[in-house]
């Protein structure tokens, strides 16, 4: 699925920055095994999709909310922890304690599954390479040219499978037999080509002088001021989550009996920090859309 990057709100502030924010707010997706959280986070996972690809997101909810499903029926099949059956299948009890438990693992996976999906939009291979090319420089190579490869192999699939059709070779015509080999075909010259790309990708950085001498770095990302505010604000929200969830006051437990902190003041703030910190690509795609159709109409 090819989406093009999103030139405003976290899309356009400093690498360091956007990646820290899904390093954290992922990070405490997983930590904070806590409904309140998890229901937050995935709605303003789905919310920052929306916003980014659109109609395109729809396939990833659908599949985020399938898996859902798939976990929320099974899990509690396999765990019969808790004290307060719900009913039996054979002799195994299904637990109210379990089933919470599981939908909240759930939610947890599919707001990640969501968080990732608008990672992929938002760092893109040579941001990802400027974080990691000075440190690590061969596995940051490595890794761009991984994740570039993945979605060329798969327009390169389309273009074989396309130009096979012209050829009388469908994939998805004819019986079971010929399907197979018209796809061992595509899969052949798909092989073929990668191999030859490898080649080619070879020459050209050994033409361009990879690996002699010390390496240079040159990029057009600057820190400025407005990052520093955008990093500051993203620490001092996780550092209040982080501190809610060691001091108790946004515990909760499910077995033997589910029992969860009373909505206090201080469960409350915390609850609106982690909302402040899952919105807020959101409000700066918002705020950066309102500015610039403001823009347009006073010109």
């Amino acid at each position: 699925m090819n989406i093009p990057e999103k030139e405003g709100g976290l899309g356009r502030s400093h690498p360091v920055v956007s990646f820290g924010f899904f390093i954290c707010i992922t990070g405490l997706t997983l930590l904070c095994v806590h409904p309140v959280y998890a229901v937050i986070s995935l709605v303003c996972a789905v919310f920052y999709a929306v916003i980014l690809a659109g109609r395109k997101a729809v396939p990833v909810i659908i599949t985020g909310f399938l898996f859902f499903l798939l976990t929320t029926l099974i899990s509690p099949l396999l765990n019969h922890h808790g004290s307060t059956y719900l009913f039996y299948i054979g002799y195994n009890p299904v637990t109210l304690e379990a089933f919470v438990y599981s939908c909240v693992n759930a939610t947890m996976i599919f707001s990640c599954i969501m968080w990732f999906f608008c990672y992929s939009i938002i760092i893109t291979s040579d941001k990802f390479l400027y974080i990691f090319g000075r440190a690590f420089p061969s596995l940051g190579l490595m890794l761009s040219i991984v994740l570039r490869l993945i979605p060329k192999l798969l327009q390169q699939i389309k273009v074989i499978a396309d130009s096979q059709c012209t050829f009388g070779f469908s994939y998805n015509q004819g019986n079971i037999l010929s399907r197979i080999k018209s796809c061992t075909r595509i899969l052949s010259v798909l092989v073929t080509w990668a191999l030859e790309d490898a080649v080619i990708t070879a020459d050209s950085m050994k033409a361009r002088g990879y690996g002699r001498g010390k390496r240079s770095f040159f990029s057009l990302f600057r820190f400025k001021s407005r990052d520093v505010l955008l990093l500051a604000f993203i620490v001092f929200m996780v550092a209040a989550c982080v501190l809610a969830w060691y001091s108790g006051a946004a515990k909760v437990m499910y077995y033997p009996v589910i029992k969860m902190t009373s909505g206090n003041l201080y469960s409350m703030l915390f609850y609106m920090a982690f909302a402040a910190l899952g919105l807020l690509p959101s409000f700066l795609s918002i705020k950066e859309e309102l500015r610039w159709k403001f823009c347009a109409r006073k010109i």
